[in-house]
C-alpha cells in the first residue's frame, strides 16, 4: 500500500469523480483506475460502488471505513515528517528556462548563506514537478502555470516581461507589427497558457509555426537560421542575444511570464529547509523579473510543521529581483518600460 494509493483515493473520494480527480492529479484516467484497482485488491474488498451508466463514485460502507481511516495516516505522516527540525538537503525542480537563466544567482547566494544545506535541483514541466510534488519527491517546485489542484499550495512570486528576438542577419527592423511576423519563420515555444491564448489572439488559431518546441533547450539552435524569429522572456532573450540572437521593438505589447512557487499541501519538510531557502530568494537581485507579493505559500500549520529551507528558498526567489527590474530596464530602455512595469504591479 503506498502514498501515492491512498492520496489517488482520497481525491477520488473528495472529487466523486475518476475524471476529475485523474485531472488533479495530473495522470490518465486509465492510470488512476489502476491505483484504485491495486488498492482494493491490498485492501481485500471494493471501496467504491461501480454501476453501469453512472460516473459518480461512491463509497462502500467498507470505503466509509478506509475514508475515515486514511484521513487519519494522512495526520501521522504530517506529524512523522514534522518531527525533525533539521534536514540536509532542499529537493528543487523548476522549468529549464527558469533554472538556466532566472535562479543561478539565487543558487549561489543560498550555498553561500547556507553551507550546510545540500540543493538538488532537477528541471521538469509543468506537470512533471506536479506529479514529483505530489509524490513527495520534491520540496518546492517553480512553474509557469499554477497547478490547478488543491493538492499543492502555489503562489505568484514573480513576473517576467517577454521580447521579440530574431536570428542575426535577419531582414525584420523595430517597430515591427505582428502582420509583418511571417508565422511560417516563427520558432514557437507554448510557454504558458495565458501564452497560448494571447498567440491564438495575434495569429489565429490556424496559425501554424515553422517550429514549435517543448523544452526551451532546443531554441538557441533553431533560432541561427535566417529569418527565424520567437517571443521569449527577457532572461531567455538576453541568453540569446549573447550568442548571436537580435532583440527587436516591437510595435505591439507582448505578455508577461508569470512564475510560482508550489508545494505539496500535504508533505511537510523540516522548517530548517524552508526558511532557509525562501530568505535566499530575497537576498538574490535579478535585472529580469519583479517580485511578487511580501508573503509566502499561504499555510494553515503551525511554524514547526512548515518546511523552513524550502521557505527560505521561496523568499529568495520572490525578492531576487526586488527594485532591480525597474532600475535596469528603466535605465536600459528607457522610462516609459520602467512606468508601464509599475502599472502592471499595481493592478
Amino acid at each position: 500500500m503506498t502514498n501515492a494509493g491512498i492520496e489517488a483515493f482520497l481525491i477520488v473520494c473528495k472529487q466523486h469523480s475518476i475524471s476529475k480527480a485523474a485531472a488533479e492529479l495530473f495522470i490518465s484516467q486509465s492510470s488512476l483506475s489502476i491505483r484504485l484497482r491495486t488498492l482494493e485488491k491490498e485492501v481485500g474488498c471494493p471501496l467504491f460502488f461501480r454501476h453501469k451508466g453512472s460516473r459518480e463514485m461512491v463509497l462502500t460502507e467498507e470505503g466509509k471505513r478506509f475514508y475515515q481511516l486514511s484521513l487519519q495516516y494522512q495526520d501521522i505522516v504530517r506529524s512523522m515528517l514534522a518531527i525533525g527540525n533539521r534536514k540536509s538537503s532542499l529537493r528543487l525542480s523548476a522549468l529549464n528556462s527558469v533554472s538556466t537563466y532566472l535562479l543561478p544567482p539565487v543558487y549561489e547566494q543560498f550555498m553561500r548563506d547556507h553551507p550546510e544545506i545540500h540543493l538538488e535541483i532537477q528541471d521538469m514541466t509543468v506537470e512533471a514537478a506536479c506529479q514529483s510534488l505530489l509524490r513527495g519527491e520534491t520540496d518546492l517546485a517553480f512553474t509557469s502555470d499554477a497547478p490547478r489542484t488543491d493538492a499543492i499550495r502555489a503562489e505568484l512570486v514573480m513576473t517576467e516581461p517577454m521580447a521579440l528576438i530574431c536570428a542575426a542577419g535577419s531582414c525584420y527592423s523595430d517597430g515591427i507589427g505582428p502582420d509583418e511576423l511571417p508565422v511560417r519563420q516563427e520558432v514557437y515555444v507554448e510557454w504558458t497558457d495565458e501564452f497560448a491564448r494571447w498567440h491564438q489572439e495575434l495569429w489565429g488559431m490556424d496559425a501554424v509555426p515553422r517550429i514549435q518546441l517543448e523544452i526551451m533547450s532546443q531554441l538557441q539552435m533553431f533560432m541561427t537560421k535566417r529569418d527565424s524569429w520567437a517571443v521569449v522572456p527577457r532572461s531567455v532573450a538576453d541568453g540569446l542575444c549573447a550568442a548571436g540572437g537580435r532583440r527587436l521593438d516591437a510595435a505591439f505589447p507582448l505578455p508577461e511570464r508569470r512564475i510560482h512557487a508550489s508545494r505539496s499541501a500535504l508533505a511537510c519538510p523540516s522548517r530548517l529547509v524552508a526558511k532557509s531557502s525562501v530568505e535566499g530568494i530575497r537576498k538574490a537581485p535579478s535585472p529580469h523579473a519583479t517580485c511578487c507579493g511580501a508573503g509566502i505559500i499561504p499555510v494553515e500549520r503551525s511554524p514547526r510543521e512548515f518546511p523552513h529551507a524550502a521557505k527560505s528558498m521561496h523568499a529568495a526567489v520572490k525578492s531576487k529581483s526586488r527594485g532591480f527590474i525597474g532600475k535596469f530596464y528603466g535605465d536600459k530602455f528607457g522610462s516609459s518600460y520602467k512606468d508601464n512595469t509599475i502599472r502592471r504591479r499595481v493592478k
